[in-house]
């Protein structure tokens, strides 16, 4: 995948949100599960590498077959930006959850 490689700071500020394990599992599920990183505005852009999710797969990118959750990509009627934010608000404002998790202010 293309993008810009992170800076050291933006690494470290990556790892701290994955090790957060997905925000929506976390947030409206209360449960904890692995997560990896999505770039919510790409991967080249400044400040790409500090507008990020921690979402697992079932969040990230596999569909739910019974459209039972949303899923940010992946095909299928539940899936999207548009059904994500509808179902769990938008990603600025789950960005800022993050941060205030991590207690990052610099992002």
């Amino acid at each position: 995948m293309k993008g810009r490689k992170p800076t050291a700071d933006e690494k470290r500020y990556m790892s701290e949100v994955a090790s957060l394990g997905c925000v929506i599992c976390h947030l409206f599920y209360s449960v904890e599960s692995p997560a990896a990183i999505h770039h919510c505005d790409g991967r080249t852009k400044p400040d790409a590498h500090y507008k990020i999710l921690p979402l697992c797969a079932g969040h990230h990118q596999v569909s739910s077959p019974s459209g039972e959750w949303a899923t940010r990509h992946a095909p299928g009627r539940n899936a999207g930006k548009f059904a994500f934010e509808s179902a769990y608000g938008s990603e600025e404002s789950l960005m800022e959850k993050v941060r205030g998790m991590v207690n990052y202010d610099n992002a």
